[in-house]
């Protein structure tokens, strides 16, 4: 597990020395984190954009220790935290912000609730697949498709489902 100190509020997330040595891993996370912050043009869609990453990151990493539910719950892996903030990256603009937690497995989840019976949730793993479910008054969908830098159609679907009426 790769484990890098965050300096959430600067203008760039990872303020790394450039003397320190840092595993593959880290060194590439840093340039995904910041090369994701820095793609948005708009102030208001970046601040929604930015917040949204940063609870992201906020959430993983009090999920980054083995057993950190004190439940014997494995940290998030790298892989999943990189599949997680492609997939961000990859929603729409007009997307509401989700909320976002880490399962006992280690995958990383994100929901988008507007009452009981109307919820869709998604989660991703270190192998880039997007597990999700949707409850939509009596009707149900869900399903596993693979992450490969696009939000999947079944999935796009289930999303709109939840803000549509």
């Amino acid at each position: 597990m790769t484990t890098a100190v965050l300096a959430i509020g600067s203008p760039r997330i990872f303020n790394l020395p450039s003397d320190r040595g840092v595993s593959p891993d880290a060194s590439r996370l840093y340039e995904l984190v910041n090369d994701v912050l820095d793609f948005p043009n708009s102030i208001s869609i970046g601040d929604a954009f930015r917040e949204t990453v940063e609870n992201l990151l906020s959430t993983v990493d009090k999920a980054s220790k083995e057993n950190w539910d004190a439940y014997g719950a494995r940290p998030v892996s790298y892989e999943a935290l990189s599949y997680a903030l492609g997939f961000l990256n990859a929603l729409p603009t007009t997307a509401p912000k989700p909320d976002i937690s880490v399962h006992p497995d280690g995958d990383i989840a994100f929901e988008w609730y507007r009452g009981p019976r109307n919820v869709f949730t998604v989660s991703m793993n270190k192998v880039g697949d997007i597990n999700f479910a949707g409850l939509y008054g009596r009707s149900k969908i869900h399903g596993v498709e693979h992450f490969a830098n696009e939000i999947p159609e079944s999935v796009a679907i289930g999303l709109r489902r939840v803000y549509s009426k």
